[in-house]
């Protein structure tokens, strides 16, 4: 009850309870997962950057 009844003193606690429970699940989901998530990761940074490549090559050569 103490530890409610310190986090219900704090304005917003609700979310910042929420934000600290949900990161340390993250921090455990990250870690069983880390290696399909890197792949995932890894995939999403390649295709970002070849559109965003692409994008900055069609505003270039419009310009022309």
């Amino acid at each position: 009850m103490a530890v409610y009844e310190f986090e219900f003193s704090i304005p917003c606690n609700a979310a910042l309870v929420d934000y600290m429970v949900g990161r340390d699940y993250m921090k455990i989901w990250i870690l069983k997962n880390r290696h399909e998530l890197k792949a995932h990761l890894h995939d999403l940074l390649f295709k970002n950057a070849c559109s965003s490549f692409a994008g900055s090559q069609e505003i270039h050569s419009s310009r022309l």
